[in-house]
């Protein structure tokens, strides 16, 4: 405190210290989708106890011949002690197997759409 001032400290962002993800969508002939986001859930406020670690899981997909391509990363903050750390993973893990067939599920969508919208040639 100095002159008179009390000294106000802003709550730090739990979201932020909680965890994130991100997600790309590879459709050839379009560009590259991009999203991303905090990780909100109670499940995982649960495991950030004193924030001394975190753990970052990648997953990919893809459908056969290239066609669509997914990539997402789940990045969880937790406490250091190895069985919450074998949680924080698992937890990680299968948040980003959900949003990567998600992607993958709206990808084939998409390229479905751009496949439906080029010119056909008959012989």
């Amino acid at each position: 405190m100095r002159d008179g001032q009390a000294s106000v400290q802003e709550a730090p962002d739990v979201y932020t210290a909680v965890g994130s993800w991100e997600l790309a969508i590879d459709i050839p002939g379009n560009e590259v989708i991009m999203q991303g986001g905090p990780l909100d859930e109670d499940e995982f406020m649960q495991i950030v106890g004193d924030g001394r670690s975190s753990v970052n899981i990648t997953v990919g997909m893809n459908v056969p011949y290239g066609d669509v391509k997914v990539t997402v990363g789940v990045r969880l903050t937790c406490n250091q002690d190895e069985a919450t750390i074998d949680k924080a993973s698992t937890m990680a893990y299968t948040k980003a197997l959900s949003l990567c067939k998600d992607g993958l599920m709206y990808g084939a969508q998409e390229r479905a759409k751009l496949l439906g919208s080029l010119p056909t040639t008959r012989g």
